[in-house]
């Protein structure tokens, strides 16, 4: 419950625009090939399963008469991702490895190297996505057997096979980018996150301090009711 608790926390946050540029769901982080397979496959695929969630839980407070439809949408309209998040995720990054520049880890010239590296990954990714979603469940299939031979080789093995960084440092940087795997304090930032980004709403009266608190409860109410599973 624990792991499916941090995924969930992940896809939200995702939604509300964080970008980490590390806990995006993806082809990568799927435990096997028919799991792989189903998600290519999934009709949610294309329109994104973490925006349906978000609204989802939006309608349900439209529903129950706590927040409006103009409410909702001016909620929506806040926390979807913009057009920028891939530059966000870079950025993020990047503030990330200025601690290990700093720190005297890696150089910069190395840092500029890691998060080339790390976007080419993702342009290849998002390639193999949407030539993946347009495959036959056949072709997919064939596929995905086809590269289980072939093993996994994430951006920081390349780079240390080519000589660019050590694998001590690999390892210092895998060990900053690590997502925390405390659910409790994953929900918390999230939980922080939201109201950071729903006070603008308040102090504009858009939505008032109770149906603020209402929104957060809302959207963080998952991890309680899956860690009693």
């Amino acid at each position: 419950m624990l792991k499916r608790n941090i995924k969930i926390i992940s896809a939200l946050a995702l939604v509300a625009s964080i970008g980490t540029g590390f806990t995006t769901v993806n082809a990568a982080s799927l435990s096997n090939n028919k799991t792989k397979a189903a998600y290519y496959a999934n009709k949610d695929f294309k329109k994104g399963n973490s925006a349906h969630l978000l609204k989802t839980k939006l309608d349900a407070l439209v529903k129950a008469g706590t927040i409006t439809q103009d409410q909702e949408t001016a909620a929506l309209n806040l926390l979807t991702p913009s057009k920028t998040i891939k530059q966000k995720s870079a950025n993020s990054l990047k503030t990330k490895l200025d601690t290990l520049v700093k720190a005297g880890t890696i150089t910069q010239d190395q840092e500029t190297a890691i998060i080339n590296s790390k976007e080419q990954q993702e342009t290849e990714r998002k390639a193999e996505m949407n030539k993946v979603k347009n495959m036959t469940q056949a072709e997919r299939k064939a596929y995905f057997e086809s590269k289980k031979t072939a093993g996994k080789t994430n951006f920081l093995d390349s780079l240390v096979t080519a000589g660019t960084i050590t694998k001590d440092q690999e390892t210092a940087i895998q060990n900053l980018l690590k997502p925390n795997k405390d659910a409790n304090v994953g929900k918390e930032k999230f939980a922080n996150f939201l109201k950071t980004k729903l006070d603008t709403l308040v102090t504009a009266g858009t939505i008032t301090q109770d149906q603020e608190t209402a929104i957060i409860n809302s959207l963080t109410s998952f991890t309680n009711k899956t860690s009693q599973n």
